[in-house]
């Protein structure tokens, strides 16, 4: 099962790890109507997602357009959204901005390949332990493994414990964990 919902669409949660906002300022963000996702279906409890231009707008408000105005932020979303390719975006009613997006975007860029990383690490099954995440090629889950990271056991234990893990697996537990949570549980 591929675990990401749509190619270049991403949960809110997998935009606040790629964009380096926090969930709830992401939220704050969708809420406010700087963004408009779009849901993967029509049903009560569906995922929002957001496109990957959207995450980039995101960055930019982790780097500190939120500390603009309200007004001002809806004009450089706005802007955004009708010029996502742009290397630096100025904003007509305040032209000593300027936004600079090349590096927002290559930020954002990194982060997303780790969680495409993540997602060819990690398998899913409904067939298989109900569905939990298990890391590729083995029985192993990885909430399992994020918890025992959570009770400050060590790499190496975790390894010696799990002979069949590698280094990487068990370094991205908790961030699969973070970035695509069980229904019913809240992230690590």
């Amino acid at each position: 099962m591929n675990l990401s919902t749509i190619e270049n669409s991403f949960t809110l949660t997998q935009a606040s790890l790629a964009s380096g906002l926090p969930r709830s300022l992401v939220h704050k963000v969708v809420e406010g109507g700087f963004l408009s996702p779009h849901a993967k279906g029509v049903a009560r409890g569906v995922p929002r997602l957001v496109t990957f231009d959207q995450v980039v707008y995101l960055r930019l408000e982790a780097e500190g357009v939120r500390w603009l105005s309200p007004s001002l932020r809806y004009e450089i979303a706005r802007a955004f959204e009708s010029s996502p390719d742009v290397d630096v975006l100025s904003v007509p009613r305040a032209p000593a901005l300027l936004i600079q997006v090349k590096e927002a975007r290559r930020v954002v860029e990194r982060e997303v390949k780790k969680l495409r990383k993540l997602e060819r690490l990690i398998v899913s099954d409904p067939e298989i332990l109900n569905g939990r995440a298990l890391f590729r090629g083995t029985q192993i889950p990885v909430d399992s493994v994020a918890n025992l990271i959570e009770q400050r056991m060590s790499v190496e234990g975790i390894l010696a414990l799990h002979p069949e893990l590698r280094a990487e697996h068990v370094e991205c537990a908790p961030q699969y964990m973070t970035a695509f949570p069980r229904r019913g549980r809240p992230p690590l």
